[in-house]
């Protein structure tokens, strides 16, 4: 599972950009290209594992129901798709 950095960031209440992911792996982030609104743009994206990584490095008490949802709700969903 993939996530884009800046929608993690946004759901956390910070800007999650290049200069933050150093605390990343290598195979925790990487860029892609996406299509939005049409044009292709390079977007940064976390893998699951990064995304955790980006949760605790940012910890902050509210962030603990964004936790939550992602390992209940979201990824189970994505699993069973």
């Amino acid at each position: 599972m993939w996530c884009c950095a800046r929608d993690l960031g946004r759901l956390m209440g910070r800007t999650l950009g290049r200069k933050g992911l150093a605390k990343l792996d290598a195979d925790q982030h990487q860029e892609l290209p996406i299509r939005s609104h049409g044009a292709v743009q390079d977007t940064l994206m976390l893998s699951e594992s990064g995304a955790y990584a980006m949760l605790l490095y940012h910890y902050h008490p509210e962030n603990r129901h964004l936790r939550q949802w992602l390992t209940h709700e979201v990824v189970p969903a994505i699993r069973c798709g």
